[in-house]
Formats: C-alpha cells, sequence, structure tokens
C-alpha cells in the first residue's frame, strides 16, 4: 500500500488480483487505518503515542482479547433483562 502509493480500496484490489483471498474484517480495518493516517501511526518520534484511529483500534484489541480469554467471540447476543 506504501510503496505503491495506493489507498484502502486499490489495495484490496490489487490483493485480491494476486491471490484468492477474502481479508477479514480486522486486515480491512488496519488498511483504512493505515490510509487514515497516512501510513504514519505515531504521534511522536519515540513511537508512544498512537495516533487516534490506531489508539481506537488497539483498544478494541485489547478489548478483544479479553473477551477471547473468556471463551467469547464479541457476537454473542445480550442476555436479556429481567422485567422484574
Amino acid at each position: 500500500m506504501r510503496s505503491l502509493h495506493l489507498q484502502q480500496g486499490e489495495t484490496l484490489d490489487h490483493v485480491m488480483t494476486k491471490q484468492r483471498v477474502k481479508p477479514s474484517r480486522n486486515f480491512t480495518r488496519q488498511l483504512q487505518i493505515w490510509d487514515d493516517v497516512g501510513y504514519e501511526i505515531w504521534e511522536d518520534e519515540e513511537k508512544t503515542v498512537p495516533k487516534a484511529p490506531y489508539k481506537i483500534y488497539l483498544e478494541d484489541r485489547a478489548d478483544f482479547r479479553v473477551l477471547k480469554r473468556k471463551g467469547l467471540t464479541g457476537n454473542e447476543s445480550l442476555a436479556p433483562l429481567s422485567l422484574e
């Protein structure tokens, strides 16, 4: 994406022409973030402060890891609330 100077959609098209793949939701999200931040995910030179879109992605991934440790996927339906 970076070396060919492609945007997210162009990158997905390029990948699809090279291989018969179905990119995961996580992969396409990473491409979108990469596109949004102009290939630079860090706010500072020390690479300790992520830009906002990347920070949200990292937080979401951390939440997912917690769910996975509990044996959940994040797609479970919510338990019905008690009406009493």
